[in-house]
Protein backbone atom coordinates (compact mmCIF):
# COMPACT_ATOMS: atom_id res chain seq x y z
CA UNK A 1 0.00 0.00 0.00
CA UNK A 2 0.84 3.64 -0.56
CA UNK A 3 0.89 6.93 1.71
CA UNK A 4 0.40 10.31 0.46
CA UNK A 5 1.38 13.47 2.29
CA UNK A 6 0.33 16.57 2.62
CA UNK A 7 1.95 19.63 3.32
CA UNK A 8 0.22 23.09 2.48
CA UNK A 9 1.47 26.10 3.37
CA UNK A 10 0.60 30.14 2.97
CA UNK A 11 1.05 30.04 -1.09
CA UNK A 12 1.54 26.83 -1.82
CA UNK A 13 0.78 22.96 -1.69
CA UNK A 14 2.82 19.95 -2.19
CA UNK A 15 1.19 16.37 -1.98
CA UNK A 16 3.63 13.61 -2.15
CA UNK A 17 3.50 9.62 -3.07
CA UNK A 18 5.13 7.05 -1.18
CA UNK A 19 5.98 3.89 -0.93
CA UNK A 20 7.04 3.06 3.20
CA UNK A 21 9.33 5.80 3.77
CA UNK A 22 10.32 5.71 -0.29
CA UNK A 23 9.25 8.82 -2.35
CA UNK A 24 7.68 7.61 -5.32
CA UNK A 25 6.20 11.02 -6.80
CA UNK A 26 4.84 14.73 -6.05
CA UNK A 27 2.75 17.36 -7.75
CA UNK A 28 2.37 21.34 -6.43
CA UNK A 29 -0.25 23.58 -6.72
CA UNK A 30 0.22 27.42 -6.63
CA UNK A 31 -2.75 27.16 -3.30
CA UNK A 32 -2.64 27.76 0.21
CA UNK A 33 -4.24 29.33 2.85
CA UNK A 34 -4.32 32.95 2.01
CA UNK A 35 -6.88 32.09 -0.11
CA UNK A 36 -9.31 31.11 2.14
CA UNK A 37 -8.09 34.75 4.12
CA UNK A 38 -8.70 36.80 1.22
CA UNK A 39 -12.00 34.99 -0.41
CA UNK A 40 -13.16 34.04 3.06
CA UNK A 41 -14.26 30.67 2.07
CA UNK A 42 -12.21 27.32 1.10
CA UNK A 43 -13.48 26.27 -2.31
CA UNK A 44 -10.07 27.42 -4.18
CA UNK A 45 -8.02 25.12 -1.23
CA UNK A 46 -10.48 22.15 -1.44
CA UNK A 47 -10.17 22.68 -5.62
CA UNK A 48 -6.43 22.44 -5.66
CA UNK A 49 -6.31 19.88 -3.34
CA UNK A 50 -8.73 17.54 -5.05
CA UNK A 51 -7.11 18.35 -8.75
CA UNK A 52 -3.40 17.44 -6.94
CA UNK A 53 -4.91 14.08 -5.51
CA UNK A 54 -6.58 13.06 -8.95
CA UNK A 55 -3.31 13.91 -10.78
CA UNK A 56 -0.91 12.12 -8.17
CA UNK A 57 -2.82 8.79 -8.40
CA UNK A 58 -2.88 9.55 -12.43
CA UNK A 59 0.61 10.32 -12.97
CA UNK A 60 1.30 6.99 -10.69
CA UNK A 61 -1.90 4.67 -12.47
CA UNK A 62 -3.09 4.53 -8.81
CA UNK A 63 -6.75 4.15 -7.59
CA UNK A 64 -8.10 5.60 -4.77
CA UNK A 65 -8.15 1.85 -2.82
CA UNK A 66 -4.42 1.59 -3.28
CA UNK A 67 -3.63 4.17 -0.93
CA UNK A 68 -3.67 3.12 2.84
CA UNK A 69 -2.44 6.30 4.68
CA UNK A 70 -3.63 10.00 3.68
CA UNK A 71 -1.66 12.24 6.36
CA UNK A 72 -1.40 16.50 6.28
CA UNK A 73 0.15 19.23 8.18
CA UNK A 74 0.83 23.03 7.80
CA UNK A 75 -1.38 25.82 7.40
CA UNK A 76 -4.17 23.32 6.68
CA UNK A 77 -4.45 22.53 10.15
CA UNK A 78 -5.49 26.13 10.85
CA UNK A 79 -8.63 27.59 11.31
CA UNK A 80 -7.80 29.10 7.53
CA UNK A 81 -6.98 25.28 6.34
CA UNK A 82 -9.55 22.27 6.09
CA UNK A 83 -9.94 21.01 9.73
CA UNK A 84 -8.69 23.23 12.70
CA UNK A 85 -6.32 21.06 15.06
CA UNK A 86 -5.53 23.18 17.85
CA UNK A 87 -1.63 23.61 18.58
CA UNK A 88 0.24 21.12 21.35
CA UNK A 89 1.87 23.12 24.18
CA UNK A 90 6.13 22.98 24.29
CA UNK A 91 7.65 20.50 25.02
CA UNK A 92 6.68 18.03 22.62
CA UNK A 93 8.16 14.68 21.09
CA UNK A 94 6.90 12.75 18.19
CA UNK A 95 4.58 10.23 20.34
CA UNK A 96 3.11 14.30 21.59
CA UNK A 97 2.36 14.56 17.86
CA UNK A 98 1.28 10.93 17.40
CA UNK A 99 -0.93 10.99 20.08
CA UNK A 100 -3.22 14.13 19.07
CA UNK A 101 -3.57 13.57 15.15
CA UNK A 102 -6.70 14.26 14.15
CA UNK A 103 -9.23 12.62 11.52
CA UNK A 104 -11.47 14.01 9.31
CA UNK A 105 -12.98 12.57 6.03
CA UNK A 106 -13.05 15.59 3.11
CA UNK A 107 -15.31 14.24 0.14
CA UNK A 108 -14.50 17.08 -2.33
CA UNK A 109 -10.98 16.21 -2.07
CA UNK A 110 -10.78 12.05 -1.29
CA UNK A 111 -13.58 9.67 -0.35
CA UNK A 112 -9.65 8.61 2.12
CA UNK A 113 -9.62 9.83 5.80
CA UNK A 114 -7.15 12.70 6.28
CA UNK A 115 -4.97 12.77 9.01
CA UNK A 116 -4.30 16.02 10.15
CA UNK A 117 -1.21 16.76 12.52
CA UNK A 118 -0.80 19.61 14.82
CA UNK A 119 1.29 22.83 15.10
CA UNK A 120 3.07 23.30 18.49
CA UNK A 121 3.13 26.62 20.58
CA UNK A 122 5.86 27.71 22.99
CA UNK A 123 4.32 27.30 26.90
CA UNK A 124 4.94 31.23 27.29
CA UNK A 125 1.85 31.67 25.02
CA UNK A 126 -0.46 30.68 27.52
CA UNK A 127 1.69 31.07 30.74
CA UNK A 128 2.24 35.07 30.57
CA UNK A 129 5.91 35.20 29.28
CA UNK A 130 7.23 37.77 27.62
CA UNK A 131 5.95 38.53 24.04
CA UNK A 132 9.56 38.07 22.87
CA UNK A 133 9.31 34.07 24.52
CA UNK A 134 5.89 33.84 22.47
CA UNK A 135 5.69 31.96 18.88
CA UNK A 136 4.39 29.14 17.24
CA UNK A 137 4.03 26.62 14.16
CA UNK A 138 2.11 24.83 12.20
CA UNK A 139 4.53 22.51 9.18
CA UNK A 140 8.55 22.99 10.71
CA UNK A 141 7.83 20.48 14.10
CA UNK A 142 7.49 17.47 10.98
CA UNK A 143 10.71 18.88 8.87
CA UNK A 144 12.18 19.24 12.21
CA UNK A 145 11.28 15.62 13.62
CA UNK A 146 12.64 14.93 9.89
CA UNK A 147 15.86 16.21 10.31
CA UNK A 148 16.43 14.66 13.78
CA UNK A 149 15.89 11.73 12.25
CA UNK A 150 17.90 11.77 8.97
CA UNK A 151 21.04 13.32 11.07
CA UNK A 152 20.77 10.69 13.87
CA UNK A 153 20.81 13.71 16.57
CA UNK A 154 20.97 12.09 20.15
CA UNK A 155 21.41 15.24 22.14
CA UNK A 156 19.98 19.23 22.45
CA UNK A 157 20.27 20.96 19.36
CA UNK A 158 18.85 24.27 17.25
CA UNK A 159 17.60 23.64 14.01
CA UNK A 160 17.47 26.67 11.69
CA UNK A 161 14.94 26.60 8.58
CA UNK A 162 15.77 29.30 6.27
CA UNK A 163 12.90 30.87 3.73
CA UNK A 164 10.89 33.57 3.81
CA UNK A 165 10.66 33.16 7.21
CA UNK A 166 13.61 31.50 9.34
CA UNK A 167 12.75 29.35 11.88
CA UNK A 168 14.68 28.21 14.67
CA UNK A 169 13.21 25.06 16.80
CA UNK A 170 15.06 23.96 19.58
CA UNK A 171 15.11 20.46 21.05
CA UNK A 172 16.57 19.27 24.28
CA UNK A 173 18.65 16.27 25.27
CA UNK A 174 15.35 14.37 25.15
CA UNK A 175 14.92 15.67 21.97
CA UNK A 176 11.56 17.08 22.72
CA UNK A 177 10.92 20.15 21.10
CA UNK A 178 11.10 23.08 23.63
CA UNK A 179 10.49 26.31 21.92
CA UNK A 180 10.64 28.23 18.44
CA UNK A 181 11.60 31.52 17.19
CA UNK A 182 10.78 33.23 13.85
CA UNK A 183 11.57 36.13 11.72
CA UNK A 184 10.97 37.61 8.51
CA UNK A 185 14.42 38.04 7.15
CA UNK A 186 13.74 36.26 3.63
CA UNK A 187 10.98 38.39 3.08
CA UNK A 188 12.74 41.19 4.31
CA UNK A 189 15.68 40.66 2.18
CA UNK A 190 13.73 40.29 -0.90
CA UNK A 191 11.47 43.90 0.24
CA UNK A 192 14.93 45.90 0.44
CA UNK A 193 16.78 44.24 -2.80
CA UNK A 194 13.50 44.55 -5.08
CA UNK A 195 11.68 47.65 -3.35
CA UNK A 196 13.96 50.03 -1.98
CA UNK A 197 16.52 52.71 -3.22
CA UNK A 198 19.21 50.01 -2.62
CA UNK A 199 17.43 47.86 -5.58
CA UNK A 200 19.38 49.54 -8.16
CA UNK A 201 22.77 49.10 -6.31
CA UNK A 202 21.66 45.37 -5.64
CA UNK A 203 20.33 44.79 -9.31
CA UNK A 204 17.56 43.75 -7.79
CA UNK A 205 19.01 40.29 -7.16
CA UNK A 206 20.37 38.29 -4.32
CA UNK A 207 23.80 36.42 -4.63
CA UNK A 208 24.53 33.51 -5.93
CA UNK A 209 28.49 33.30 -5.06
CA UNK A 210 29.17 34.26 -1.44
CA UNK A 211 31.65 37.24 -0.69
CA UNK A 212 32.68 36.02 2.34
CA UNK A 213 34.55 39.09 3.18
CA UNK A 214 31.56 41.50 2.77
CA UNK A 215 29.58 38.76 4.19
CA UNK A 216 31.43 39.69 7.72
CA UNK A 217 31.70 43.13 6.81
CA UNK A 218 27.65 43.26 6.78
CA UNK A 219 27.61 41.56 10.75
CA UNK A 220 30.03 43.50 11.92
CA UNK A 221 28.66 47.11 10.52
CA UNK A 222 25.09 45.83 11.64
CA UNK A 223 26.81 45.24 15.24
CA UNK A 224 28.49 48.72 15.36
CA UNK A 225 25.86 51.03 14.29
CA UNK A 226 22.62 49.03 13.37
CA UNK A 227 20.20 47.52 10.82
CA UNK A 228 19.51 50.81 9.34
CA UNK A 229 22.43 52.76 8.93
CA UNK A 230 24.13 49.39 8.03
CA UNK A 231 21.86 49.17 4.90
CA UNK A 232 22.34 52.61 3.40
CA UNK A 233 26.07 51.33 3.83
CA UNK A 234 25.29 49.42 0.87
CA UNK A 235 24.75 52.45 -1.36
CA UNK A 236 27.47 53.90 -0.09
CA UNK A 237 30.16 50.50 -0.71
CA UNK A 238 28.23 51.02 -4.46
CA UNK A 239 29.45 54.18 -4.55
CA UNK A 240 32.88 54.61 -3.08
CA UNK A 241 34.18 51.47 -3.00
CA UNK A 242 32.94 50.07 -6.68
CA UNK A 243 31.58 46.85 -4.91
CA UNK A 244 30.57 44.35 -7.43
CA UNK A 245 26.69 43.06 -6.87
CA UNK A 246 27.38 39.73 -5.57
CA UNK A 247 29.69 41.41 -2.97
CA UNK A 248 26.84 43.87 -1.94
CA UNK A 249 24.18 41.11 -1.79
CA UNK A 250 26.68 39.32 0.37
CA UNK A 251 26.78 42.13 2.34
CA UNK A 252 23.52 42.82 2.70
CA UNK A 253 23.04 39.04 3.73
CA UNK A 254 25.16 40.00 6.61
CA UNK A 255 23.30 42.88 7.52
CA UNK A 256 19.83 40.71 8.22
CA UNK A 257 21.43 37.26 9.71
CA UNK A 258 23.21 39.44 12.37
CA UNK A 259 20.10 40.10 13.24
CA UNK A 260 18.86 36.34 12.78
CA UNK A 261 21.90 35.26 15.12
CA UNK A 262 20.69 37.64 17.83
CA UNK A 263 17.42 36.37 17.70
CA UNK A 264 18.81 32.72 18.04
CA UNK A 265 21.45 33.88 21.42
CA UNK A 266 18.94 35.64 22.87
CA UNK A 267 15.65 33.94 22.65
CA UNK A 268 14.55 32.72 25.57
CA UNK A 269 12.17 30.45 24.06
CA UNK A 270 15.61 28.99 22.43
CA UNK A 271 17.64 28.86 25.86
CA UNK A 272 20.36 28.69 23.63
CA UNK A 273 23.33 27.18 25.66
CA UNK A 274 27.16 27.35 25.23
CA UNK A 275 28.29 24.18 23.50
CA UNK A 276 24.73 23.50 21.64
CA UNK A 277 25.25 22.08 18.45
CA UNK A 278 23.33 24.49 15.63
CA UNK A 279 21.96 22.46 12.48
CA UNK A 280 21.16 24.67 9.43
CA UNK A 281 19.05 22.98 6.34
CA UNK A 282 19.95 23.96 3.00
CA UNK A 283 22.88 24.48 0.53
CA UNK A 284 22.41 27.70 -0.82
CA UNK A 285 24.08 30.89 0.27
CA UNK A 286 21.69 32.28 3.01
CA UNK A 287 22.39 28.54 4.58
CA UNK A 288 26.08 28.73 3.92
CA UNK A 289 26.00 32.42 5.43
CA UNK A 290 24.42 31.60 8.50
CA UNK A 291 26.96 28.07 8.96
CA UNK A 292 30.00 30.77 8.83
CA UNK A 293 29.24 33.44 10.83
CA UNK A 294 27.83 31.41 13.65
CA UNK A 295 31.38 29.18 13.31
CA UNK A 296 33.59 32.54 12.60
CA UNK A 297 32.27 34.84 14.31
CA UNK A 298 30.66 32.99 17.48
CA UNK A 299 32.45 29.69 17.61
CA UNK A 300 29.33 27.84 17.40
CA UNK A 301 29.62 24.03 16.68
CA UNK A 302 27.14 24.03 13.11
CA UNK A 303 26.29 21.80 10.76
CA UNK A 304 24.58 21.79 7.44
CA UNK A 305 22.30 19.59 6.31
CA UNK A 306 21.64 19.56 2.60
CA UNK A 307 18.45 18.99 0.67
CA UNK A 308 19.35 16.14 -1.14
CA UNK A 309 19.24 13.98 2.29
CA UNK A 310 15.40 14.05 1.77
CA UNK A 311 12.84 14.61 -1.54
CA UNK A 312 10.25 15.79 1.14
CA UNK A 313 11.26 16.94 4.32
CA UNK A 314 8.16 17.26 5.74
CA UNK A 315 6.30 14.26 4.02
CA UNK A 316 9.07 12.12 5.77
CA UNK A 317 8.36 13.83 9.06
CA UNK A 318 4.59 12.85 8.73
CA UNK A 319 5.46 9.55 8.31
CA UNK A 320 7.22 9.56 10.68
CA UNK A 321 4.76 10.89 12.93
CA UNK A 322 1.98 8.00 11.23
CA UNK A 323 4.82 5.11 12.61
CA UNK A 324 4.98 6.16 15.80
CA UNK A 325 0.90 6.45 16.00
CA UNK A 326 0.76 2.96 14.39
CA UNK A 327 -0.82 4.26 11.07
CA UNK A 328 1.87 3.09 9.21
Amino acid sequence: MYSITINTGTTNTSMCLWSDFIFVSSVQRSVGVRHTSIDGHKKIIIQGLADAFKELLLNNKLKENDIGLVIASGMITSNLGLVEVPHLLAPASISNFADNIQKAVITEVTTLPIHFIPGLKNRANVNGGSLEEKDFMRGEEVETLALLDLTDQSSEVIFILPGSHTKFVALNDQLQMIGCCTSIAGELTSIITQNTVLTNSLQGSFTDVLDYDYLKQGADCCQQVGVTRSLFSIRVLEQTAAAEQNQLASFLLGIILSEDIKALLSSKALMFRKGSSVGVYGSNPVAQAFKFLLTKEHAINTFMVDESVSHNLSGHGCLLIAKEAGLL
